[in-house]
C-alpha cells in the first residue's frame, strides 16, 4: 500500500481518484492472491554437494513437471563452472544446422552415450557420467553439426521431417566424432536412401 500511495501521490491530481480505484481493484482481484498462496519449498542444508542437489531436483521434478532427458542431464551435470544448458545455447549460436534441426541437446547426449556405452536409449543416456558429458558434449555437438551438414549436402535433406529415422543423425554424428564419416559416406548414403 505504501507503493500504491506513492504512485497516487506522484500522479496528476485529475487522475488520482481513478488511479486509486484501479490499483485497489487490481490488488483485490489479482495481487492479493500472492499473499494468500502457499509456495511449496524444499529447504536444503548449506554446503550440500552439487550432485546431491541435482539428485534432489531430479527426484522432486519427476513427480511434478514432466522433465525431458535433457533437463535431467542439465541437473545431473551442473557445477558452478559448467552448465549443460549454457553449453547447448553456445553450440546453437556457434554451429550452423543445429538450431534448424534440433529442439534440445538430447541428440548430442545420445552421441556421447553411443560413443561411451554403444547405446542411445534414455536409460543409457541417463547413465552417462557428468565427467563424460562435460568432456564430450561440445565435440558431440560439433559432430552432429557435421552430420546435418553431410545429410544436407549428400542427401538433400532440408528439413527435419526429411530424415527417415530420428536416430540417423546420432549415428552419423558418432561416426563423424570418430573421424569415420568420409570413409563410410557411400554406405551411409545407401542407408539413407533405403530408409526413405
Amino acid at each position: 500500500f505504501e507503493w500504491r500511495d506513492a504512485v497516487i501521490e506522484a500522479a496528476p491530481s485529475a487522475v488520482r481518484r481513478q488511479l486509486r480505484a484501479y490499483l485497489t481493484e487490481m490488488y483485490k482481484n489479482l495481487l492479493s492472491r500472492v499473499h494468500e498462496y502457499t509456495f511449496p519449498a524444499v529447504i536444503l542444508q548449506a554446503g550440500l554437494e552439487i550432485e546431491a542437489i541435482a539428485r534432489i531436483f531430479e527426484r522432486i521434478n519427476r513427480t511434478g513437471l514432466r522433465l525431458t532427458t535433457f533437463d535431467l542431464m542439465v541437473a545431473r551435470t551442473y557445477t558452478t563452472s559448467w552448465n549443460l544448458r549454457d553449453e547447448w545455447d553456445r553450440a546453437l549460436t556457434d554451429l550452423p544446422f543445429l538450431s534448424d534441426f534440433m529442439n534440445d541437446g538430447l541428440a548430442a547426449l545420445q552421441v556421447v552415450s553411443l560413443l561411451e556405452q554403444e547405446d542411445i536409449r534414455q536409460p543409457a543416456v541417463l547413465k552417462s557420467t557428468a565427467d563424460q558429458v562435460r568432456a564430450q558434449f561440445r565435440s558431440s555437438c560439433e559432430a552432429l553439426a557435421a552430420a546435418y551438414e553431410w545429410l544436407i549436402n549428400r542427401c538433400g535433406v532440408r528439413r527435419p521431417e526429411w530424415i527417415p529415422y530420428g536416430v540417423m543423425p546420432v549415428v552419423i554424428g558418432a561416426l563423424a566424432a570418430r573421424g569415420l564419416l568420409k570413409a563410410r559416406a557411400d554406405e551411409l548414403e545407401r542407408w539413407f536412401w533405403l530408409s526413405v
